[in-house]
Formats: C-alpha cells, sequence, structure tokens
C-alpha cells in the first residue's frame, strides 16, 4: 500500500505530462488528493505497464520477468519518489533483492 501511494506522484506527473502541462514531482499526498477523471485513470493504466511497485516479492518477481523476456545482464532502476528519505529506502530494499535475480 505505501509503494502505491508514493508511486502516485510518478502517475500524477506523467498524466500532467501527457495534458500538456509540465510540473514537479508533487507530493504523494497531492496526487492523492487530486479529482482524477475515469478517463485519467484509464490513461494512467495504460501508461504504467513499465513502472513496477510493490513489495520486495513483487517487485523481485516483475523485475526477473524483465530479465527472462529481455536476456538482459543489467538493470538500471530509477525511483522518482517525492520524498528523500523514501526515495533512498527504495534503493535500499532494491539493493536487498539484488542477489535473488539471476
Amino acid at each position: 500500500e505505501r509503494a502505491e501511494f508514493l508511486a502516485g506522484s510518478t502517475r500524477l506527473k506523467v498524466l500532467s505530462r501527457l495534458r500538456g502541462k509540465r510540473i514537479q514531482l508533487p507530493s504523494p499526498a497531492a496526487a492523492a488528493a487530486y479529482p482524477y477523471t475515469a478517463d485519467d485513470r484509464t490513461e494512467i493504466a495504460s501508461r504504467s505497464g513499465s513502472v513496477i511497485v510493490g513489495s520486495p516479492d513483487t517487485v523481485t518477481k516483475h523485475l526477473q520477468t524483465v530479465l527472462d523476456d529481455t536476456g538482459a545482464d543489467e538493470l538500471m532502476v530509477t525511483t522518482p519518489v517525492f520524498d528523500h528519505a523514501d526515495r533512498r529506502r527504495s534503493y535500499e530494499l532494491i539493493a536487498s533483492i539484488a542477489d535473488r535475480l539471476q
């Protein structure tokens, strides 16, 4: 739930860009309070295919699928999260699962 909440910032930024408005990364609270329309939610869902959000187990499964599907031997991960401490924690969690990826 926390990961989904934090990802709201990126989703709102992407939606704003699609609507022709460039904004700075909003806070998760601002993103959660945004009055999304049904069309907005559909657009976000259609553009979120490459975004991986979730628990360490969920992220491990999705990243392993990326590796299996592409044959890549390296990944570049970015975490556009509003708060520095949350962003840092995200990278710590990624580091903690790295040895599970093949």
